[in-house]
């Protein structure tokens, strides 16, 4: 079992798939490395096989997945203020200047479905493989390009009603888009 590579094949797509769950992105780097320590110091218990990365990816999600719901325990939990420093924290893990349309795609993701938002954000924000991203997700390549094709449209979709939305609003009332 060679840990570096596990960590080199999958450390992308498990960024994505964790910031895709609402993590801000330092939180699903952090969260991203704990999981990788988690699963190196769990690794006797591993009951699959290494050379297979479904099973990796697999397991590897089902720690993230554990660790991403402590997190959100934890910060229900904790009501704090936010420090200068805080706030200066939160706003770097906003894009800065971004452009307009930047600025609408980054809004039409937040309404996607949460299995589009996780694939588009592995494959394109994280430039991750089709093989990593079925390996995460536990399901075939074919699959997961059949998603990104339903994911894409749903997209398209959203921004298209965003441009001819007179208020600039990319879709008023939806919170998610269930497209296919």
């Amino acid at each position: 079992m060679d840990f570096d590579r596990i960590v080199e094949q999958f450390r992308g797509p498990l960024t994505g798939l964790i910031a895709s769950w609402g993590a801000s992105p330092a939180d699903a780097i952090e969260l991203c490395m704990d999981a990788f320590s988690e699963g190196y110091m769990a690794r006797d218990r591993f009951r699959g096989d290494w050379d297979e990365p479904r099973e990796v990816g697999a397991w590897l999600r089902g720690i993230a997945q554990n660790l991403h719901r402590a997190h959100r325990r934890k910060l229900r939990r904790s009501p704090t203020l936010l420090t200068d420093a805080d706030r200066s924290d939160l706003e770097a893990d906003r894009p800065a200047g971004l452009s307009p349309r930047a600025e609408r795609v980054r809004r039409a993701m937040g309404l996607l479905r949460q299995e589009h938002r996780e694939v588009l954000s592995m494959r394109y924000v994280e430039n991750s493989g089709l093989a990593e991203i079925a390996a995460l997700i536990g399901t075939t390549e074919r699959a997961v390009e059949g998603r990104l094709y339903r994911a894409r449209k749903a997209l398209s979709e959203l921004l298209l009603a965003g441009e001819s939305a007179s208020d600039g609003a990319v879709v008023q009332g939806k919170s998610e888009v269930d497209n296919g």
